[in-house]
């Protein structure tokens, strides 16, 4: 049964949320490993669905934008928003017109990615310090900034395959990391006062 919340201040409130919530970081954590362990079987493919995924979304959002543009022709944003539709357009037909081209930019964001949400994740490590088990997080955040310079020094040789296999790694990083949280989480005890 959860203490009320209203009563409790900074990490005590924080803690108690952790506990009532250790179920949904279980599953969080389970989900993560089970989409890791796929992406790592088929990296090639992962690499460049996410490229042809993404090529159809920026798709959508130009014609979408188009349709806009064209409704609201009298706007005074008209031809901006014309342009922006273009714009759109080439780089979705760029996508899918050469998915290992884009395979290869999205390699060299997917290496921005990892080092920035490892600053992120260490930093919330530096945060969750003195938390049972915020030392995974620091770890998790300390893996996703080293993965992010092995990719970037690497960059474009290893984008075919690099995409799916970093992105299960992280997903597998990331979803032990809660599944180590949700069992700190759960072991909070109910009249936890920081």
């Amino acid at each position: 049964m959860a203490v009320d919340s209203t009563n409790l201040t900074g990490k005590a409130a924080s803690m108690e949320a952790m506990r009532d919530a250790w179920g949904w970081f279980l599953a969080m954590g389970i989900i993560l490993i089970i989409l890791g362990i796929v992406a790592i079987g088929v990296p090639i493919a992962v690499s460049v669905t996410m490229t042809v995924f993404l090529g159809i979304i920026i798709f959508i959002a130009a014609v979408v934008q188009l349709i806009q543009a064209i409704a609201a022709h009298r706007w005074n944003g008209f031809f901006i928003h014309i342009l922006g539709a273009v714009i759109y357009g080439i780089f979705a037909i760029a996508l899918l017109g050469d998915p290992s081209r884009g395979v290869r930019a999205l390699t060299l964001l997917l290496a921005m990615y990892f080092l920035i949400s490892g600053f992120f994740k260490i930093l919330l490590a530096v945060i969750s310090h003195g938390t049972s088990n915020w030392g995974w997080i620091l770890f998790s955040g300390t893996v996703n900034f080293i993965l992010g310079a092995l990719i970037w020094s690497q960059w474009p040789s290893n984008s075919d395959w690099v995409i799916g296999l970093l992105v299960g790694i992280e997903l597998l990083i990331s979803g032990w990391s809660m599944l180590m949280l949700s069992i700190a989480a759960k072991s909070v005890p109910a009249d936890f006062t920081g």
